[in-house]
């Protein structure tokens, strides 16, 4: 990239190391960690909102850093019901 030849997003994509924004793509990740993970979930629930970080993690793990943090946040809160203090 620094001899001017590629540009930073070719080398990007060819090294599979771009983000991951795709809403059904997170959706699917987001929901089988919710399954795997059914602990975390409840303690949610009751207000452990150490949990919610847990489950976010989680999700990037399973996508290996790739999805996007924000969407996951955003995904995770309409999938178990969105807490105020979360």
């Amino acid at each position: 990239m620094l001899d001017g030849k590629r540009e930073a997003s070719d080398i990007v994509k060819e090294k599979g190391i771009e983000q991951i924004s795709d809403t059904s793509e997170l959706e699917e990740a987001v929901a089988e960690v919710i399954q795997e993970f059914s602990k975390p979930v409840s303690d949610y629930y009751e207000g452990k909102i150490n949990a919610f970080t847990f489950l976010i993690g989680q999700t990037m793990r399973k996508t290996r850093g790739r999805a996007n943090p924000k969407m996951i946040n955003k995904i995770l809160k309409q999938k178990l019901g969105r807490r105020e203090d979360a």
